[in-house]
């Protein structure tokens, strides 16, 4: 359907063309049709800027409003959202039906805000600690507590280790020194069979007592280097035992408190082939604390154990027909 501008400007371009048909210049004709044309293409601009909603059109073609009247403007904004916004600010009174919707819609809200907030809390707070104290969260600072920790068991006081009254600990066997023992063994005291002056210094309190043994003098004075030196100066040697054809023993006595390295001396002067054991015996219950074993100690060798109490050194030949022997004791400090 046209619009009645068209409709007018149809008739006045045919009243133009009689006109000119009855002698009317073709370039007024020209410049009424141009002028016709802008008029008309004014209009339509016009048009297209009226209103699109609907209207009630009579039968004859037309708009219900006159022509006299503009086409009401074009309201290009008034949307969907807009008019709820325009609803939306018009006042009126709460109702039961907006608490209905509003309350669980605010409970709701509520949970799920506290819900955001437990999760992101803990990683929030993390970040925020190693930014101020620059120390990870997993880690904490080192630090020195006079609190005793709390365990599981209680844990029993640490105590001192008991010293055994009674003790003989062999230590080391020595086949290099031979009887130059000055120096090396005897700084605490020495007994040298056969040597009354320099050859018998016992520290104090030490008691020295042998039984079922005999004395007996090899080389009242010698250079052999195997002889025992007779005192600390080394001026001269003497090669001696203690001997039994069978077995003898030696009790030694240390004072309570007191422990000494010992020292034993054995030489095979005349090169016998002499064999036989030393057994070191608690002197009160006879209990064996180490034995050892010799079996050629013809350049002479020391037998060294740590002691302390009442013990016994007990002697025994195992080379049958020839006596076991020992030459001296020499007592070191620990």
């Amino acid at each position: 359907m046209k619009p009645q501008v068209r409709q007018d400007a149809h008739l006045r371009k045919m009243t133009r063309m009689e006109d000119g048909a009855q002698g009317a210049p073709m370039s007024e004709y020209d410049n009424d049709e141009h002028d016709g044309g802008e008029y008309e293409d004014n209009a339509e601009n016009k048009w297209s800027d009226a209103i699109t909603e609907p209207h009630e059109v009579p039968p004859s073609g037309r708009l219900a409003w006159p022509r006299s009247q503009p086409a009401p403007p074009r309201d290009r904004f008034r949307t969907l959202s807009r008019r709820l916004l325009d609803d939306l600010r018009k006042p009126r009174p709460v109702q039961s039906r907006d608490l209905v919707i509003l309350v669980p819609s605010l409970l709701i809200g509520a949970l799920l805000v506290s819900l955001l907030v437990a999760a992101l809390a803990p990683s929030l707070f993390s970040a925020l600690y190693t930014r101020f104290t620059g120390i990870p969260p997993h880690r904490s600072v080192s630090h020195i507590s006079t609190a005793p920790h709390p365990s599981a068991t209680p844990t029993k006081p640490a105590t001192a280790t008991p010293v055994p009254s009674v003790e003989g600990v062999f230590l080391t066997r020595d086949t290099a020194t031979q009887g130059n023992w000055s120096g090396v063994y005897g700084q605490a005291g020495t007994l040298i069979i056969g040597v009354s002056d320099g050859g018998q210094q016992l520290p104090d309190g030490v008691q020295v007592t042998p039984t079922n043994a005999t004395p007996y003098t090899w080389a009242p004075s010698t250079d052999d280097s195997r002889a025992l030196q007779q005192d600390a100066t080394g001026a001269d040697r003497i090669a001696t035992c203690w001997y039994a054809p069978d077995t003898f023993s030696v009790a030694i006595t240390i004072p309570s408190g007191q422990s000494y390295r010992m020292a034993v001396y054995l030489l095979d002067w005349d090169h016998l082939q002499r064999a036989e054991d030393l057994r070191l015996l608690n002197t009160a219950t006879g209990k064996t604390l180490n034995t050892q074993t010799l079996t050629s100690f013809a350049n002479g060798v020391y037998l060294v154990w740590r002691v302390r109490g009442q013990i016994t050194l007990r002697v025994t030949n195992h080379s049958g027909p020839i006596n076991a022997v020992i030459s001296g004791l020499f007592f070191s400090p620990v």
